[in-house]
């Protein structure tokens, strides 16, 4: 027979030796909750975020390509769509550089590498159209002289399939990013 003295004892013994138990899981879980939400600020929000930004900028630049198309602006209206089409390059720059440095997984990495391909295909074919307008603006070209130009470029050299194929790879990246950051990491 154990005496009620020692019984007590073992029973408060097991009773604080549960509350620690308790107290360490809940104390790692919190620490795994916090890493978990360190990695959600650090890497899966500015994901999406930068590369929705870069949508965004995007575009604003088809936007104001378009508007210098328009036949009932004036010629300082078009001027302003250069200066829009040059903050929307900047803001798009710095999203692209804040997207760079973060940790992507192999898949990810190569959707985001096909997408750079084919952005630099587009830019490069927006340069063309850009380049263009802004001689034919600054000379004071008739808007049918501008819209002739513009439009052998874009038909001729497929500008606009080009920014479409480089919109639908960005799109298929944040797709990507919005299931594995919001579903697959959380799960």
């Amino acid at each position: 027979k154990i005496a009620i003295s020692t019984k007590l004892i073992l029973g408060f013994m097991l009773v604080a030796l549960l509350t620690a138990t308790i107290g360490i899981l809940g104390w790692w879980g919190i620490s795994n909750i916090k890493k978990e939400m360190i990695e959600l600020a650090d890497v899966s929000l500015p994901s999406i975020i930068n590369l929705q930004e870069m949508g965004m900028e995007q575009q604003r630049i088809k936007t104001a390509l378009r508007t210098l198309k328009d036949p009932m602006k004036r010629r300082k209206y078009r001027l302003h769509q250069f200066k829009l089409i040059e903050e929307a390059r900047e803001h798009y720059k710095t999203a692209i550089e804040a997207f760079d440095p973060i940790p992507r997984t192999p898949k990810e990495d190569k959707l985001y590498k096909d997408f750079l391909a084919k952005e630099e295909i587009a830019r490069n074919a927006n340069d063309k159209i850009i380049a263009k307008m802004k001689k034919l603006v600054k000379r004071h070209a008739n808007i049918g002289a501008i819209l002739r130009a513009v439009n052998r470029i874009e038909i001729g050299r497929g500008q606009r399939d080009k920014f479409n194929a480089m919109m639908v790879s960005l799109n298929k990246l944040i797709e990507f990013d919005i299931q594995y950051y919001g579903n697959d990491v959380v799960e």
